[in-house]
Formats: C-alpha cells, structure tokens, sequence
C-alpha cells in the first residue's frame, strides 16, 4: 500500500470498526433531534475545483443545542484526519460541554493532494478522537485540478488477508479511503475485511443491524466522513457502518414502493449521495445525503432497460456509470441531465462479456470488468482506442474479475474474484527496467532489445515536459514517434513513450542509472521522477594460458585469453615488474590476435605482473595477473622423504626449457651450506656424489637453476643413515 497514516488514526479506526462490528442490536429509528446541526443551505458544500497544493479555506455554520457535550470535531477526508480536509483557523466550535444553544463556525481549508474528486466532511463526535457517537456533520467535497503521472507497463501485487482464520472467498467488490485504507467484500465469508494502510493486522467487519449478521457482503464504498456502506442481499439491504464507531443501520429505502432486491455495488459521489445498484430490481436507487426521497434511475438505451445491473461508479462531474451487466454493456447518465450514453468496447476482436466492475480515474479513463474475458478494459477519456488490462501475478491472470476501486495516488485494486484475491496494480510506481542479457562495451543488447515505459497523465489538467534525460549506457532509441521529449505536452488521459535500448559504455556488476524527467506533475514546477534501469555487462576478456599465478617457463612464452566478444575492437597486453599495472618489461600495442608471444622475460624468481586490456569502440576495461619470473629445476631422486644410505649417491633433477646451467650443494651447517659437496656447473640433469660419513647427519641440499646471468634454487633436507 502507497498511503501511510497516523498511529492514532490506525487505533481510532480499529475501535470505531470492532465497536461497529461487536453491535448486537441496531434498530433503524426515527432520529432524535439533532444535537449539532448544520445550517447551510444544502446538505453539502463545494469547494468546486482547486489547484493541487494550494489551500481555498471556507467556513461552515453550525448549531449546537444545549446540554450537548462534543467530544472531538473532525475535519477529516473519508474519515482520515489532516489529508486533503484540515481545521483551518477562525474555527470557534470547540470540544467541550455547551450549557445553552450556541451558534460557531467550523473553518475547513481544502488543499487536494492529488487530482480528482476529494470527500470529505466536518464531523461531531459524543468523545474524544474522532470516535463515539455522530452529533452532526456536513459533507465536503472538490475536485484537486493538476497534471499527474503514472508509469506503464504497470507493477502488480496480490492479497489476500488472512482474518481470524479464513482468507478471502469470492471477493466481490473493493474500496479504497484516502488514507489509503482497503476495504473487501469477503463474499464467502460473509463479512468485509479491512487492510489497514502502510501495514497492521486485516480486521474483519460483520455488523450486526436487526439482529442479522451479513448474510452476504456485496458492494462496499466510504463517503466523506468515512463512514462504510457494504451491500447486503441476505436480507436486502445496505449496512452503513459510521466512523467513530457508533451502531450500525440499515439502509432500505423503498421508490415507487419497491424495496431493494439483491442490492450489489455501492458507490458516494462528492455531496455524500449513495447509488445503489439494484440487481434483480434492474435499476440504480439513488439515497440523498442528509434525508429526501430515494429516486430510482433506469435509463433506456437503444430501446433496452438495464437488466441485472452489477456496478456503479460516479466521476468529478456527477456523471454516473452503471455495469449493465446481463446486456454486455455499461451505461452513462450524464450529471448534468441529457440522454444516457451507452458504452459497448470491442477489443482484440471480443466484445464485453458480463461486465460487473467499474471506476474512473482522476482523469476520467473509464475501466470496466470484463468478467466471462477474464480482463479490465480501458475506455480512455476523449476517445481513443480502448486497450485491455490482464496483470499477471504470481503466475496467475485475472479470473471472474469483480469490483474496481482507485486510491489517491491512481492505483487500482481489483476483486480478483475466481482467484480469491485483490491484486493491485501500481501505475503510481516508477518501473524498474532491466536488460538482463550480458552485453560488452561499445555493443549494443540486441536479445532484450527495446524496453519501452508509458508515461501516463492521470490528472485532469495538461502535463508539461521540459526536460527529458537519458543516461549514456541506457541511450533513447529513435522511430518512435510518440516518444516524450523536452516540449511533450499531455492532456488528460494522453500517454508518450519513453524507449530505451542498452549500450553500455562503462563497466559495472550490473550497470544501475536513471531516465530522469522534469515536469509539472501536482503542479510542481520543476517536479523530477527517475526510472531506474538496469543491465548487465560483459566482464573483460580473461587471459588463461600461462595458468594465472604459476610460473612462467623461461624467458619466452605465450600468453592466450579468450576469444573476442561482441563488439571489442581490439586488445593490448602490458607486461612489468614494478608493480599493478607496470609496463616496463613490454607493451603490446593494439592489436585483434587473442594470443601474443613475447620474449626477453626475466628468469631472477620476481613478480611478473600482467595487465590485459580489451578495447570496445571508445571504451577499455582490463583484467590484472600476477606471474612469477621463471621455472626452477627440481631434484626427482632420491626422494626426500626416504634416508640415505652408502658410500655413493646419485641425484637426478627435472631438465628447464632455457635454463643454461645446474649446479648442486650439499652441506651440514643449514640451508645454503657446502661443507659436504659441491658440483660444478653442468647442463646435465644428474651428478655423483662420494663421501664417507659414519654417523647419522641432515644433509642439506640446494639445487641451483641458472638462466645467463640469473640463478635461482629449491632447497631440501636429508637424513643419511
């Protein structure tokens, strides 16, 4: 989840949902007189539309009875607290007991977080922290104007909370608060789920109203003040379960003296009104915030009535969708009064198949539930081709997908239904993009070839690039003309192309940089987003023959590496003595041959260090070795190991590619002494050796390899008997 919200605002939304569920008994009553009242004109006010970021502040007019103690006043967006809604100064309504009637003002400032339709409401609770009884409230509510991004191809998650036991059943629909905070209609289970934001233990939400639990959750949505409403068909009716925690009602309102029959999705527009879809009544019930008359909606569309319609969703403008889903098709009716619309996409050759799910963005992109498709559909704002949405997560497509529900930020969260699950998909997210096929310097990665991302405008005003940057190793590539560039300009709902190839000029394990963007995203000037991007690249060549670490036999040799690699252009191989990297011995120059002879190499016993570079266009990277300088004879007979014996012994040793001369020592005194034997030099591999000893003795032998003027020597140890 993307929303984090307060500790306190976790703890009071837990007691206010287990206070709720915990109810026994919730019988819908004739309501006393109101305790606190508000006194404007209409049921709700409009902060109309306001530039993300920016505060507009307005005042509400309450009356306060006498004898009324209000224990808290909040000013929350659906239920949350200092979001979108705050207390702003010039409030004179207080938290206290009010011993005579009282007229006060609550000044609330909106300042949208996001763009799109915000809710909200001023609300007067018996205690303190936003919890207890509703006194009063006032809904609010305005729509957050600005340009925001999403990111396709879009990250997604499952879940599926595990409560007292039992995970989801059926999902059938989902909603989403401002805080972040996800609700379920755990269908099977007959319940709701909440998964709180940021976090913490699912709750489960089973009210009690009339002395029936939920024989069936169905549609579930949150108004402004953050009260629930779950759809409920076992009996027919929908269960509102208020923030604060006071008790659960029934919601059953009767039109032309029909009452609700098999009530599914649920939806609040800004005012706070609720439309209900009414399935088998094959209508949408309209419920006014703050009391009038319930109104049925049933529009008639090409000569057809909805039948069996599953789903509602409301935009900015007031306009309501309606999954009319036994005709294969959704139904707008325009807000503002007009003939209803009715929309009917065919995608990929298939046309709507029982549709039950729908929502719309902050940008007004319709997404509809293509349930017998297994798929969302995507009707794009302003026209355009509609596309089709089937995320795979853990290994799993969508299946029977239900209700849809966006949070702030334009996530989308899916009641995976066939699956048991809710899976999230993240266009809020930077992508990550990797290429992950290994790739040399100077080449470019032809297997993974382009990796293209989306960039979307979710807002509902223009999205305006001034700076488009692509990293040297992760380079845009060209044809693409609807790529973003620096002067890119993006109405609502329009997207551009960000394409990427990898053709890396450096070296890393893998290499890691950015497509960085500049733009006026919430209204940001200047505002910056990175994609990261990934790749991984060849090592350099590796040099294997001589063996690395050995020594080298004699002083000419040939070092071999590898064959070349895609794209190296050439290789040189330094060779030194004075240390990583020293050439003073011999410098190659460049060259293509995967292999170079090289002699004059010293035979003194020193470390030989070799450096092999490869060559990629403009670009070079190199591999270090380190060598000893030359091969030193070794004595093969008599054994070591084994004690000496007689008069007469023969040592034999190994013959030396290029050495020049042997001689042998053999002494009492310690390594290195003479006292006992000393050869001449000889270019033979073996010498005679006569002595009389007659006590047991170590002899020390010394064995002397001589290459011109450098001689090196082995020592070993022997015991005559």
């Amino acid at each position: 989840m993307l929303s984090v919200h307060s500790n306190a605002h976790l703890f009071s939304r837990l007691i206010a949902r287990l206070s709720a569920a915990l109810a026994l008994v919730a019988c819908l009553v004739v309501p006393a007189a109101a305790q606190v009242t508000y006194t404007g004109t209409t049921a709700s006010k409009n902060f109309g539309s306001v530039a993300i970021g920016t505060p507009k502040a307005v005042s509400f007019s309450f009356s306060i009875a006498a004898g009324t103690t209000v224990g808290s006043i909040g000013v929350v967006t659906q239920g949350a607290p200092n979001l979108d809604f705050t207390n702003a100064a010039g409030t004179t309504c207080t938290a206290k007991t009010y011993s005579s009637a009282t007229a006060c003002v609550v000044e609330v400032a909106f300042k949208p977080r996001a763009a799109g339709l915000r809710t909200g409401a001023v609300v007067f609770f018996s205690t303190a922290n936003n919890t207890g009884t509703q006194l009063g409230s006032a809904q609010v509510y305005g729509v957050g104007s600005g340009p925001q991004i999403a990111y396709g191809p879009s990250a997604a998650i499952a879940m599926d909370p595990v409560v007292d036991g039992e995970g989801l059943g059926q999902p059938l629909f989902v909603a989403v608060d401002a805080a972040g905070d996800l609700f379920i209609s755990d269908n099977t289970n007959q319940r709701a789920v909440e998964v709180p934001a940021g976090g913490g233990a699912a709750i489960a939400i089973d009210p009690v109203v009339n002395g029936e639990g939920l024989g069936s959750a169905a549609g579930v949505a949150v108004d402004g003040a953050g009260n629930l409403f779950i759809g409920h068909f076992e009996p027919n009716q929908v269960v509102e379960v208020p923030a604060g925690g006071g008790p659960a009602t029934a919601i059953d309102p009767e039109v032309n003296s029909v009452g609700l029959n098999v009530p599914l999705g649920l939806a609040a527009d800004g005012p706070g009104d609720l439309f209900i879809a009414d399935t088998n009544n094959n209508r949408v019930v309209e419920v006014p915030v703050g009391g009038g008359a319930a109104r049925a909606i049933d529009p008639i569309v090409n000569g057809r009535e909805l039948s069996g319609p599953w789903d509602v969703a409301v935009d900015t403008t007031g306009d309501l969708f309606i999954a009319d889903t036994y005709n294969n098709r959704v139904v707008e009716v325009p807000g503002g009064g007009g003939a209803a619309i009715l929309i009917d996409p065919t995608v990929d050759g298939k046309a709507l198949d029982y549709p039950t799910g729908v929502s719309v963005d902050a940008a007004g992109n319709l997404f509809i539930s293509d349930s017998d498709n297994n798929r969302l559909i995507e009707v794009r704002t302003g026209g355009g081709t509609p596309v089709a949405i089937s995320p795979m997560v853990n290994g799993l497509g969508l299946s029977d997908p239900k209700g849809l529900a966006f949070d702030g930020l334009g996530d989308l969260f899916i009641a995976d239904s066939g699956h048991s699950r809710v899976v999230e998909i993240q266009p809020a997210q930077p992508p990550t993009v990797n290429f992950p096929t290994p790739t040399s310097v100077g080449a470019t990665d032809t297997t993974d070839g382009t990796e293209t991302v989306q960039l979307v405008n979710i807002g509902n005003q223009p999205l305006e690039f001034t700076g488009v940057s692509y990293p040297v190793d992760f380079p845009e590539i060209g044809g693409d003309t609807s790529a973003c560039t620096s002067s890119t300009s993006l109405i609502a709902g329009a997207e551009c192309d960000l394409p990427i190839e990898f053709a890396p000029e450096n070296v890393g394990s893998p290499l890691m940089e950015d497509v960085t963007l500049t733009d006026n995203a919430l209204n940001v000037t200047g505002a910056q987003q990175s994609i990261t991007v990934t790749g991984a690249v060849s090592a350099p060549d590796t040099l294997y023959l001589p063996r690395p670490g050995s020594e080298l036999a004699g002083p000419e040799v040939t070092f071999t590496w590898e064959a070349a690699a895609s794209g190296v252009t050439g290789y040189s191989v330094w060779i030194g003595s004075t240390g990583v990297g020293s050439h003073n011995l011999y410098d190659s120059g460049e060259h293509t041959a995967p292999s170079i002879k090289v002699a004059g190499l010293p035979t003194n016993g020193e470390t030989i260090y070799v450096r092999l570079y490869t060559t990629s266009g403009k670009t070079t990277v190199h591999s270090d070795y380190t060598y000893t300088a030359t091969t030193r004879a070794a004595i093969t007979t008599p054994n070591p190991s084994v004690g000496l014996t007689g008069a007469e012994q023969i040592f034999n040793w190994t013959h030396v590619t290029g050495a020049t001369g042997y001689s042998l020592w053999l002494g009492s005194t310690g390594p290195g002494s003479s006292d006992l034997y000393i050869s001449h030099e000889t270019t033979g591999t073996s010498t005679t050796v006569n002595w009389q000893l007659t006590s047991t003795v170590v002899v020390y032998a010394r064995l002397y390899t001589t290459y011109g003027n450098v001689t090196v020597y082995n020592d070993y140890t022997y015991t005559v008997q």
